[in-house]
């Protein structure tokens, strides 16, 4: 026991954090078996569904921590790409914007392929700025101005929401510069688990103690005890890991964990409003127990960009 102390204690701060996190969510599993029967059935196949879901996403992400840290920036590339997939799948669609669409999913690779070679400039005006002009371009060339400027407005909003946010948290890995590092790797799981963290105090507080409504009419499961348990349990995690994982300081960490729940809630609640607006209730079925990727990641997709500069001007 003592050896396989010492060994943990050699591998670096991410390592640790991620098999920290094997370990809890083991834990979690094991609690739910053993008190099953007291669980209504259907609640308890919810929970188990979800619980099922957190292993399959913390196996991907703990094997890239551990094994291939690079491969972080190909899974957020997935999630990008799977996420602007539900994205155009919630809204209206004409046929003749086939070729747009597809020009979209080509930018969300040329996205990643800044991050991967920490190229700034490009990183940071491609999909505002290029991608925007070429959209443009696309849209009034085909000759069809019916619908023609909302397709313009639904493209650019996805590009934007679902890649250029999310793709802030993969740049965190390569960051320091020079490519990914323990110190990348550290900016990276602190923002993704207490923005996740976050979201699941905000649920349980706003569950237990939840009476007053935030936004009754765009999402009326937000709560004023859930908004502030949610920053309650990211500034107690922030203040726990920040010093650990990053070069943030106590204080500094504290902060972070006041903008992570908030931007946690904000995010959460826009994509909420979105669905609202187009009559949907998940953006799809692909994860069990959770909806879809983007309603799992939503938070994450206004978390990233604020840490990240935060980060990269206080600290880079």
């Amino acid at each position: 026991m003592i050896g396989l102390y010492l060994a943990l204690g050699q591998l670096q701060a991410p390592v640790q954090f991620v098999l920290g996190l094997a370990a809890f969510l083991a834990a979690v599993t094991g609690t739910l078996e053993v008190t099953a029967g007291r669980w209504p059935r259907p609640r308890f196949e919810e929970i188990s569904a979800r619980l099922v879901t957190w292993w399959v996403l913390l196996a991907v992400f703990a094997g890239a921590v551990v094994l291939w840290p690079p491969g972080l920036i190909l899974f957020a590339l997935v999630m990008s790409l799977w996420g602007l997939r539900e994205f155009f799948a919630m809204m209206p669609y004409r046929m003749a914007d086939r070729r747009i669409y597809a020009l979209a999913f080509l930018a969300v690779g040329f996205q990643y392929l800044w991050v991967a070679l920490d190229w700034y400039g490009m990183f940071i005006i491609f999909v505002p700025l290029y991608c925007l002009l070429l959209v443009a371009q696309q849209v009034t060339f085909l000759e069809q101005p019916q619908g023609a400027f909302a397709t313009l407005g639904r493209v650019q909003l996805g590009l934007l929401w679902v890649v250029f946010c999310l793709s802030h948290a993969a740049y965190l890995l390569v960051l320091p510069g020079g490519g990914p590092s323990s110190e990348g790797l550290g900016l990276l799981c602190f923002v993704v688990v207490i923005t996740e963290l976050g979201d699941v105090g905000q649920y349980v507080f706003g569950k237990v103690f939840g009476r007053t409504r935030v936004l009754p009419v765009v999402s009326p499961n937000k709560t004023l005890a859930g908004v502030f348990g949610g920053v309650l349990v990211s500034v107690g995690l922030a203040v726990w890991w920040g010093p650990w994982l990053t070069p943030l300081s106590t204080g500094m960490s504290a902060w972070m964990g006041v903008l992570i729940g908030l931007g946690g809630f904000v995010g959460d609640a826009a994509m909420s409003g979105l669905k609202r607006e187009l009559g949907v209730k998940d953006t799809s079925a692909a994860l069990p127990g959770h909806g879809g990727v983007l309603d799992r990641i939503d938070s994450l997709l206004f978390t990233a960009p604020l840490f990240f500069h935060v980060v990269r001007y206080v600290h880079y």
